[in-house]
């Protein structure tokens, strides 16, 4: 499954499911400083006792304080003025650096002492740039992943809209026995994440 959240509600939902999932840890780009910023904000993990996955997403996932087998939360945020402008704030910004951060990962296995400053002084330099989309970004016309997670660094986007997102309020379905929310036209936003062939 694909997990998603509006940015408005990530530190509400970190702090309630401390509460409610003792059991599991919660990754993200502040409590593990090899969490690469290229990847999804909030990771809920079983506890490295119970599993420990080898990732292909970072080369620097040995290096991880949380490890174990995981669920992504996807962060949704409104866009900067219109798609146009938005997409080309994100690859002015994001999409180069993002390329540079992954290839500064991929340098770490080769020399670690040389290229892991240089792998955090740029994570601090993204996650400072995400603060700043953030306080900026207030189209609610239309939502995208938060800058942190870029599917295809030669594709702004997926850009939804809001009607098709959250419309007059999340729709109930049922899923494994339980009660879920879901995007107000799931069908329209799987086609604008996935492509046409979604299915």
């Amino acid at each position: 499954i694909d997990l998603g959240i509006l940015t408005t509600d990530i530190d509400g939902l970190i702090s309630v499911l401390k509460e409610e999932l003792p059991e599991y840890e919660f990754q993200t780009y502040d409590n593990d400083e090899y969490y690469s910023p290229r990847l999804s904000s909030l990771r809920i993990r079983e506890k490295n006792t119970s599993s420990i996955l080898c990732e292909k997403d970072s080369p620097l996932f040995d290096k991880y304080k949380y490890r174990g087998l995981f669920i992504d939360i996807y962060v949704y945020h409104p866009i900067y003025k219109s798609i146009k402008c938005d997409a080309y704030y994100r690859k002015q910004h994001f999409h180069k650096l993002n390329k540079k951060i992954r290839d500064i990962e991929y340098k770490c296995l080769l020399n670690e002492d040389k290229y892991l400053p240089k792998f955090k002084k740029l994570k601090d330099t993204y996650l400072k740039r995400v603060d700043k989309y953030q306080k900026i970004a207030k189209n609610s016309n239309y939502y995208s992943y938060l800058p942190t997670y870029i599917d295809n660094l030669k594709v702004p986007g997926p850009y939804i809209s809001k009607s098709d997102l959250l419309g007059d309020g999340l729709k109930l379905t049922s899923f494994a026995g339980l009660e879920v929310s879901i995007p107000n036209n799931p069908e329209s936003v799987l086609k604008t994440i996935y492509g046409q062939t979604w299915n």
